[in-house]
């Protein structure tokens, strides 16, 4: 997706990139988003969940998810129980789908 005189548009090599102009009102860029193509809108969504992932650190843990990895770690540390291995796991969801 590529900037041109302030219009989203899909880039022919459907590469994703935003200039800081393209920031907008959210229904308006939504409505600009929506008119495009699904392959770049996808592109869109991987290319932003990336940053999301990248960045990371920066996002700080609420006290309630303080909380829920708390009690997590002290059922764990009480039980032991390391569950089942990986691929146990992943057979179980193979024959589920």
């Amino acid at each position: 997706m590529a900037s041109h005189n302030g219009e989203l548009c899909a880039a022919s090599s459907n590469q994703t990139k935003l200039a800081i102009g393209d920031f907008e009102e959210p229904a308006v860029m939504a409505t600009r988003i929506q008119d495009l193509p699904i392959e770049a809108r996808l592109k869109l969504v991987e290319d932003l969940w990336d940053s999301i992932a990248a960045d990371q650190q920066k996002l700080p843990l609420t006290d309630a998810q303080k909380a829920e990895l708390d009690d997590r770690l002290d059922e764990f540390e009480a039980d032991g129980d390391l569950g089942d291995p990986a691929e146990v796991v992943l057979a179980q969801i193979r024959r589920n789908l």
